[in-house]
């Protein structure tokens, strides 16, 4: 499947689905140090170096999965140093991604994101209202093995989160 990777600073996500056999179209950031980074390893790759939401291209989405990690430093309850603004700032962030995915119905979707309970709020709202095409999950990254405690909110298409359930350990 063809993966268009928004917020994709160096590549994490592009490159898991690489290994998995699938082809990186197009990659969003607007950090250019992250994006030279991204370009060295998937050449083929359209790049946009643009400040979502206001440089999001037109992307065909026919038979294309779109993923975002939209930035998540200002929402993480680690950060001490965060503001208002940039929490709220943060939060728009997700809710323009979910509005994007129901305005143009891309073949499959996914989301990655701290899981505070603003966060969980608004992925919890937006599937009631979208149930057939979201789906979220909590994860904590060990149970994936990733050396790491780590938890994390995944949403997307109901077959991709179900996929990704029946894949534990």
């Amino acid at each position: 499947m063809r993966i268009v990777d928004l917020f994709c600073g160096i590549g994490g996500f592009s490159e898991g689905a690489r290994l998995c056999g699938h082809e990186i179209c197009v990659a969003i950031d607007n950090d250019p140090e992250l994006l030279k980074t991204h370009s060295k390893n998937h050449e083929q790759c359209e790049h946009h170096c643009v400040t979502l939401p206001e440089g999001m291209p037109d992307i065909l989405l026919h038979n294309v999965h779109i993923h975002a990690s939209p930035p998540c430093q200002s929402l993480s309850q680690a950060n001490r140093l965060t503001t208002t603004d940039k929490i709220h700032k943060s939060l728009k962030l997700v809710e323009w991604y979910l509005s994007y995915v129901i305005k143009h119905k891309p073949a499959s979707w996914s989301f990655e994101q701290v899981c505070t309970p603003d966060v969980m709020n608004i992925v919890t709202n937006f599937s009631r209202l979208h149930a057939h095409v979201c789906k979220f999950t909590v994860i904590n990254c060990s149970d994936f093995c990733v050396p790491q405690d780590r938890k994390r909110l995944i949403a997307g298409s109901p077959n991709i989160i179900d996929c990704l359930l029946s894949n534990k350990k």
